[in-house]
């Protein structure tokens, strides 16, 4: 059963978990988005590997769950994981708990092949997101960029 946080009177909203794998190649960090092959759901501007937790008593494993779902990321290949972000977000299904996870990977070709919900993944430097990830993301990613540099 779905766990869902009451906001207000009569509204609920589930929580929602991603993950960003990124790798580091020399002095560049490069993390993986994905474009959804669904234009309703962020347009053809790559965006963060996210979705909803099931499970709010493993939120984490949800996250990567659906990074495995968007992403292709296989658990066996991260070498460290962290929370980046606990926020309360609105979007179009309402306010909801976010929970962004940071995952560092061994290799960034030991991937899953990317689930049916995205039509094209790639590896971005922060400054490559800017010219052509989700506008509307980017103050996350930002913050996610700045955990990574700090870890």
């Amino acid at each position: 059963m779905k766990k869902r946080i009451k906001l207000f009177e009569n509204f609920w909203a589930e929580p929602r978990g991603g993950v960003i794998p990124y790798y580091v190649n020399g002095n560049e960090i490069e993390m993986l988005f994905y474009i959804s092959s669904d234009p309703a759901y962020g347009g053809d501007k790559f965006q963060i590997g996210k979705g909803h937790i099931d499970n709010p008593h493993d939120i984490q494993g949800e996250a990567v769950r659906e990074a495995n779902e968007e992403l292709g990321l296989k658990e066996s290949n991260i070498k460290k994981i962290d929370l980046a972000v606990e926020d309360e977000m609105t979007g179009m299904v309402g306010t909801y708990k976010f929970y962004l996870f940071v995952a560092e990977v061994k290799n960034k070709e030991d991937f899953d092949k990317f689930g049916e919900e995205a039509s094209e993944v790639g590896w971005l430097t922060l400054e490559k997101f800017r010219e052509i990830g989700r506008k509307s993301q980017l103050g996350l990613v930002e913050r996610c960029y700045d955990k990574i540099i700090n870890l």
